[in-house]
């Protein structure tokens, strides 16, 4: 937004603090009415900072105001008729008669156009660096940083200080995760930054802004500190109000393929992407985090912040999610769609869709050790894993704004996730091989409803939320052998069996918020009250003691309170309190818990860019109905889950200390981030493994110790004359908790230290420019006494440049270190790309490589350390491939 940057961020205050002084005695005499509206401009984008001036008819200024953050204005006067004049460096004055006879008066959205003075000079002649910081916005005008070979917004946003991409693909601010990356003020890909960051042309971006404490078109609340972050990439004029995009077709050796068909439309009223990728090179567009957040859906928490705590466990979730590229190939067929029609001022309708197929296949070695304590048990098997699967995500949210201070939204999520997985194992005995094949077929469809209310109270805040979710998962297994399996019983040696499981849970519920907000203090009520019901079967085909038929219903109520006492204008202390009272029905027996949540924090903001936090928070997790089966189900060809001793009404409280800070100094470009949390559960869920030579029991049982600690350290700076910049991470995690092997107490403990260096070249013009780096971790897995370890290392050098104004290119290298106790192994990798393209052509042509020293597949050692178990694999990843590629842009 033109001009906004321009202005002395104290000049308001002091208007504000000299006007306050010299028009609150007059408040004192006869009857005050408020004059209120919001300024936006002409692209509906909120103006801070604008003067609000109200003057009588003889030209003397009566009252005087600012615009806060989401461009609204309130100003008290007495009755009577005058002259509102409202302006701001850079837009045309507007001004209005108004008259106040005997209430409020409300003048709705202000819209102030924009002068011809073009303010980006002004701006410049202010300052040089690129990066220009008002209040909670960072400005970086990206050409300071660029030099020409970049492609994409990926390029774009490791250019610039404090910003960076991190292995999962999410857009980092000092080193922590963005909560939103909008494009032209508008969320239009939700949490799938890769998707944006890969397919916005470098060309496509004017700039880019960094929020913090960002409000959304749903806030009402006028309190400041959201706590939210915010990425806001601006879109250049010459790519708005029509279709833009382009086509990208490659082919290459091995049958290797890509397609790529990314289109855009900003329009001032509707922005619209469509994202097609089909590919048979193994690139995912959804990982891990990705799928939970399409899956979750639901943007409805408990009131009382902390209260329910899920245990998740990743056997539920597609191999294509977490399997990376430690698979031996994978095709994809992959599309997204989103539309945000801002059908008025006061309506707005968002959708967001995903569909994908990928096909994959894996294939690994694995030596493991089970009851690594006692009398171990090695198994070794060969795995060949060949997956289908089908996945669904839509979200239409509905948003109406009766005014600036009500909203009602309504939201619905839907996903739908079918995969077909087969695998083949041989498993290897001192006197023979077993041959075994297991077919699984899991399904799960969630729903997601919410409806919200939010209201604003001159001085407090109502926010209410009534929601329906909806989650239904089904499993059906079928397992051949060659030979007995789990030690049952097999007529006439027909080594097959078939399981059937279905679980599905229902919730409906009801939250209310009550904040009011003084000077100083702040106090929220909250209520909630949630009924729950699950259901959990599961039949085994000529195994009777192997059924399962539970239900488990959940009436919870909470109510409490949480107060925020701002102590000076640096520290503020914050202490909440709730009480949940919680009626249990498993099967026919009835039960009922209480407990109390507690949290409390002492927060110190010296600045928006310069923030410490320590906090506390005391709260009980509950049991769910996973944990509480009585007859066994079956996991794999060697492996059953029942209960053992965790009851329907148990509770888990645990403890959650957490220390943070964040330093960023946009003038110096440099940024500091440093997080610490430790969490103690007096009580938790954990396993009892009874271990023989065919089958593996996994008991549920209640635990007394299971703690983590963990700390990350981040750092960037750019050097002022030198055209280098500079960052590094650093983290450390540690968990701690008790296992049965044997029904014999035992302890599992892991260890993770991982870190990152690199240093980027920022030459302005160079016909070379690098990227250097060093990335390492360590994990180290003790069972009992029993130690393993697996160490990652990867030295990295990245070069490209331009030349012959024509001609860029790209050469990307690393050499990959994996090393456990016994085995090490050692991978280099080279990805070459060419690229020529000639000023003013729509045409675009591309030779690329990857990874082009191991166009066959090559292995990779892993440890995979958890309670009981030492597993040690050889697993094969991704061949490299070389591609011939054509873009057109439209």
């Amino acid at each position: 937004m033109k001009g906004k940057f321009s202005c002395n961020k104290y000049v308001n205050k002091i208007k504000q603090y000299i006007c306050f002084f010299l028009f609150v005695p007059f408040s004192l005499f006869g009857q005050d009415y408020v004059v209120n509206g919001t300024i936006i401009n002409e692209d509906s984008l909120a103006i801070e900072g604008a003067n609000v001036i109200i003057k009588n008819f003889d030209g003397n200024t009566i009252a005087f105001g600012a615009s806060n953050k989401d461009g609204f204005f309130n100003v008290k006067i007495d009755s009577g008729n005058y002259i509102l004049k409202i302006s701001n460096l850079g837009y045309k004055a507007n001004e209005q008669n108004i008259s106040l006879k005997s209430s409020d008066l409300d003048l709705g959205l202000i819209v102030l156009t924009e002068s011809n003075t073009e303010l980006d000079e002004v701006i410049l002649k202010a300052d040089n660096n690129g990066v220009f910081q008002k209040g909670d916005k960072t400005l970086y005008k990206i050409d300071k940083f660029l030099n020409g070979t970049e492609e994409n917004l990926k390029d774009i946003i490791t250019k610039l200080p404090g910003l960076g991409i991190n292995d999962n693909g999410k857009i980092t601010a000092n080193g922590k995760t963005i909560d939103k990356l909008l494009v032209d003020g508008e969320d239009l890909f939700k949490s799938q930054h890769q998707l944006a960051t890969e397919n916005l042309s470098s060309e496509m971006v004017k700039n880019v802004e960094l929020i913090r404490n960002y409000k959304d078109f749903e806030s009402v609340t006028k309190n400041d500190n959201t706590g939210v972050t915010a990425l806001n990439v601006n879109i250049k004029e010459d790519f708005k109000n029509k279709f833009t995009g382009n086509v990208e077709a490659y082919v290459g050796v091995k049958d290797k393929y890509k397609l790529n068909l990314p289109v855009f439309n900003f329009h001032k009223k509707i922005k619209f992407t469509a994202l097609t990728n089909i590919n048979n090179t193994g690139e995912s567009p959804i990982g891990v985090e990705d799928y939970f957040s399409l899956i979750e859906g639901s943007e409805t928490k408990s009131s009382s912040g902390d209260s329910e705590v899920t245990f998740t466990n990743l056997e539920d979730v597609p191999r294509f999610v977490i399997a990376g590229d430690k698979v031996k190939s994978r095709s994809n067929k992959f599309l997204s769609v989103s539309s945000i029609f801002n059908v008025n001022k006061k309506a707005k309708i968002d959708f967001y869709s995903i569909f994908n197929n990928t096909n994959q296949e894996e294939s690994f070695f694995r030596n493991t050790i089970l009851n690594p304590s006692l009398e171990a048990i090695k198994i070794n098997e060969q795995n060949l894993t060949t997956e289908a699967n089908y996945f669904a995500a839509l979200k239409l949210k509905s948003i109406y704004r009766f005014n600036n201070q009500t909203v009602l939204s309504f939201n619905n999520n839907l996903s739908i996730d079918n995969t077909n997985q087969n695998n083949r194992i041989e498993n290897n005995f001192d006197d023979g091989v077993q041959f075994i094949e297991e077919n699984y077929h899991p399904k799960k469809t969630v729903f997601n409803s919410n409806l919200s209310f939010k209201k604003n109270l001159n001085i407090s805040t109502l926010t209410s939320n009534l929601f329906f979710n909806y989650n239904k998962s089904e499993n059906d297994i079928r397992i051949n052998s060659d030979d007995a399996f789990l030690d049952l019983d097999f007529e006439n040696n027909m080594f097959s069996i078939d399981q059937n499981f279905y679980k599905d849970s229902k919730e409906v519920g009801f939250n209310l918020d009550y904040t009011i907000r003084r000077e100083k203090t702040s106090v929220k009520f909250f209520l909630e009250s949630i009924y729950s019901n699950s259901q959990l079967f599961s039949e085994v085909r000529n195994q009777l003691a192997f059924n399962n038929d539970l239900t488990l219903s959940r009436f919870s109520n909470t109510i409490g309170t949480e107060f925020t006492f701002r102590i000076n204008q640096v520290l503020s202390y914050s202490l909440g309190v709730g009480f949940n009272d919680v009626y249990n029905k498993f099967n026919s027996e009835p039960d009922a818990v209480n407990y109390l949540d507690v949290k409390s924090s002492i927060k110190a903001v010296f600045s928006s860019n310069k923030i410490a936090k320590l906090s506390y928070n005391y709260s009980n997790a509950t049991t769910t109905i996973d944990n509480l089966i009585d007859e066994n189900i079956i996991k794999n060809y060697r492996n059953l889950t029942i209960n053992e001793n965790v009851l329907f009404n148990d509770i888990f409280p645990y403890h959650q200390f957490n220390l943070s800070q964040f330093v960023f100094n946009a003038k110096r470009k440099s940024s500091f981030i440093f997080n610490s949390s430790l969490n103690i559960k007096n009580k938790s869920v954990n396993n009892n493994f009874l271990n023989a030579s065919n089958v593996s029991i996994s008991k549920n049982v209640v635990i007394d110790k299971d703690k983590t600690f963990n700390t990350f350290v981040f750092f960037d700076k750019e050097f002022k004359g030198l055209p280098l910049s500079f960052s590094g991470s650093l983290s450390y995690d540690f968990s701690e908790k008790d296992y049965f092997q044997n029904s014999v107490k035992s302890i599992f403990k892991n260890e993770n230290i991982s870190s990152l260096l690199k240093i980027n070249s920022t030459f302005k013009n160079s016909p070379v420019y690098f990227d250097i780096g060093y990335k390492y971790s360590k994990s180290i897995f003790y069972n009992n006494e029993n130690k393993s370890n697996l160490l990652i290392a990867k030295p990295y050098l990245n070069l490209n440049g331009n030349f012959l104004k024509e001609w860029s290119w790209n050469l990307n290298s690393m050499y990959n270190i994996y090393r456990t106790s016994n085995v090490e192994r050692d991978l280099f990798s080279l990805s070459p790309k060419l690229k020529y393209k000639k000023k003013g052509s729509i045409w675009e042509f591309s030779l690329i490589g990857d990874n082009i020293f191991n166009l066959t597949n090559q292995n990779i050692i892993e440890n995979i350390g958890s309670a009981n178990v030492l597993d040690q694999r050889v697993t094969s990843i991704l061949s490299g491939y070389v591609l011939f590629g054509v873009k057109a842009k439209f």
